[in-house]
């Protein structure tokens, strides 16, 4: 969700409540992986600006909000990017997510 200062909120779906397979819950996976994204800082990563509950309970993140296009609006009118513009692209993910990983954000 966009709110008015250019910043997203990002909660967990409904019914997001339990990991598959008995796994640690959604919500606690959810805070502990919100607190290790917001220590990695890279211009690669999105910016984390808090952590927060709302008043049922349900954690969410308040994150900078990046105008731009989406991967699909992007590859549209051509169908794919050139070579040169996809390897730059892949070298910019993959620095994001070694920053990441270093951060001890799961990546998945």
């Amino acid at each position: 969700m966009l709110s008015p200062a250019g910043l997203w909120v990002k909660g967990i779906p409904e019914g997001g409540t339990q990991a598959p397979g008995g796994a640690q819950p959604t919500h606690d996976r959810f805070q502990l992986e919100a607190k290790a994204c917001a220590a990695a800082t890279h211009t690669n990563l999105c910016t984390i600006h808090g952590l927060e509950t709302a008043a049922d309970g349900q954690p969410f993140i308040v994150m900078a909000y990046y105008e731009g296009q989406t991967q699909k609006q992007k590859l549209e009118p051509a169908g794919a990017l050139p070579v040169v513009e996809a390897v730059e692209i892949a070298c910019e993910v993959a620095e994001g997510l070694r920053r990441a990983v270093a951060s001890q954000v799961s990546v998945r």
